[in-house]
């Protein structure tokens, strides 16, 4: 099947996952691909348009919205949730998705979410990754450094120990510094803003 564009509907943690798969993919993308963060969706949307929901809980207002307008509009749909209203939705509509496993705070399950927009970008055509090859170079990378991983979390945690953070980075790293922000302010319970240079 052929796609003008692709639209990541996904807010918060389910978000991010879109916003790294721009950041890292668009370039090479043979399709263009946008993040929608908000109710409504772009113009362009209609049948030529791959729309991949993405809504950790499935509950998630904005994302059943879009989901819904695209619906209307003729979208190819694919979902990626735990379940909620969104696996609902797609199994009354015919829609296809993808069930990540529930039950967890959304922002332990970046990987899952992640993985599924690689891996239906690339059956898509969209993209050409090897995922095989992603996850095993991030199995390796962590199993080499995670004691130095660990290591500089630990001074990290100890230079912003009751200091307000302001995370600098380029544009191809916003993702990360966004990823970075939710971290300190739900774990940490700190506050950090992040910029974009």
């Amino acid at each position: 099947e052929h796609f003008q564009h692709v639209l990541i509907a996904g807010m918060g943690r389910s978000g991010i996952g879109g916003k790294l798969c721009l950041n890292w993919f668009s370039k090479n993308a043979k399709t263009p691909i946008y993040l929608n963060q908000h109710y409504e969706i772009p113009g362009f949307v209609n049948r030529s348009t791959l729309f991949l929901a993405s809504s950790y809980s499935g509950n998630t207002e904005e994302v059943l919205h879009a989901v819904k307008e695209a619906a209307r509009r003729g979208a190819k749909i694919i979902g990626i949730t735990s379940g909620g209203e969104l696996e609902q939705f797609c199994k009354s509509s015919g829609y296809d998705y993808v069930k990540i496993p529930g039950g967890q705070p959304p922002r332990s399950m970046l990987a899952f979410s992640l993985l599924q927009l690689i891996s239906i970008l690339n059956s898509a055509g969209i993209i050409q990754e090897d995922l095989k090859a992603i996850v095993d170079q991030t199995k390796s990378l962590l199993g080499r450094e995670l004691i130095e991983i660990k290591t500089q979390a630990k001074k990290l945690a100890q230079i912003a120990y009751k200091k307000s953070m302001v995370i600098y980075a380029t544009q191809e790293l916003e993702a990360v510094a966004i990823r970075g922000r939710q971290q300190f302010n739900e774990n940490a319970k700190q506050l950090c803003s992040h910029h974009i240079i």
